[in-house]
């Protein structure tokens, strides 16, 4: 298992916001295969994994266009429904699913590990499957919406690009401040994780722990 990064929590001047920061063809043996070689057959080369049986050929990923007020998402349940609102938004199909903890249960234990590509709507690749997604260096930043349009600049760049998350880079809570999760996202009290979707570090999904009030976006992947 990769082991986590160091995370430095470090108090804004601004009320009740968080900044979580981070460290930053020839066989040698044989010689080539011979034609008819009934010991040597010749190599088709290996293709892309497949996946598993039923598993899209690659997992579209976005960050949504409507924002959510933490504290007012309706438990993971509610933020599931929202990412399929916007998957239908988008006319994509399948099942969308948030990626977003609470106390209780993480996004690592109720997302598909997927063993495709994951990718933008408009195709362009974050990781390689869920281990490279898992891992604090995405290929690319989670920046454009269920349209495959490119998100707007945030408009505090202490915060950044901010969406609703309760995880760190592994998919897991991240517990160092005591859970950070509106409650289970049902309580407008007290404060929420979000990451950046300007970041493709560690930042992309634990940047900024925001008051429960705030509106941010979510990811949400197709399983």
């Amino acid at each position: 298992m990769t082991p986590r990064l160091a995370i430095l929590p470090m108090l804004l001047t601004t009320a009740c916001t968080t900044i979580y920061t981070y460290p930053t063809d020839e066989d040698p043996q044989h010689g080539p295969a011979q034609p008819g070689d009934p010991d040597e057959p010749d190599d088709p080369g290996t293709p892309d994994d497949p996946g598993t049986p039923g598993e899209p050929s690659v997992h579209l990923v976005f960050a949504t266009s409507t924002l959510y007020q933490g504290g007012y998402l309706g438990g993971l349940d509610g933020a599931d429904a929202a990412c399929a609102k916007q998957a239908k938004v988008g006319n994509l199909s399948g099942t969308f699913k948030a990626w977003l903890s609470d106390d209780t249960t993480a996004a690592a234990d109720r997302l598909t590990h997927g063993t495709t590509p994951y990718v933008l709507v408009g195709g362009t690749r974050i990781a390689d499957d869920w281990a490279d997604l898992t891992r604090a260096d995405l290929q690319h930043e989670i920046d454009t919406d269920e349209t495959g349009k490119l998100l707007p600049p945030p408009a505090n760049m202490m915060i950044g690009g901010a969406v609703w998350t309760g995880s760190e880079f592994d998919g897991f809570q991240y517990t160092g401040g005591g859970y950070q999760t509106c409650g289970g996202w049902h309580d407008p009290r007290g404060s929420g994780l979000t990451g950046d979707y300007l970041q493709r570090d560690g930042r992309w999904t634990l940047r900024s722990g925001l008051p429960c009030t705030s509106k941010a976006a979510l990811y949400c992947i197709q399983q």
